[in-house]
């Protein structure tokens, strides 16, 4: 096996092993917490489909269990870590768009000053 292999695997393989258990115990925050920091690896990786499939699940658990912060920081993490590195401009803002709305309603100033540089950040460059 590769380094590089294993120094992607490792976290995977703990990262695949935290969901196992949160699940069984049915910590929904523990599971997307967990999710989330399995994108941000797959993210960083350049694996942009693991990524947005984590993110994805993740983002559903923020919003089943009412944790609006968390949902905005991953709506901001799908619009910039994947949509936007892929080049996809309109999804990438959209994402922003959702996640701007949320730091709003959760009066989090400084993650949506953030998150309005990145929309204009889009806006600039020609799709």
């Amino acid at each position: 096996m590769s380094s590089s292999f294993r120094m992607i695997a490792m976290p995977l393989t703990s990262y695949t092993q935290a969901l196992a258990l949160y699940r069984e115990i049915g910590a929904n925050l523990g599971e997307a917490n967990v999710l989330r920091r399995s994108a941000m690896s797959s993210s960083f990786e350049m694996i942009p489909r693991c990524a947005l499939t984590s993110y994805t699940q993740a983002c559903f658990l923020y919003r089943e269990i009412g944790d609006r912060l968390g949902e905005a920081d991953v709506q901001k993490a799908i619009g910039g870590d994947v949509k936007q590195f892929r080049k996809h401009s309109d999804a990438a803002l959209t994402s922003y768009t959702q996640a701007l709305a949320l730091y709003r309603e959760v009066v989090a100033i400084v993650s949506a000053s953030e998150c309005a540089q990145a929309i204009g950040d889009v806006q600039q460059f020609p799709r």
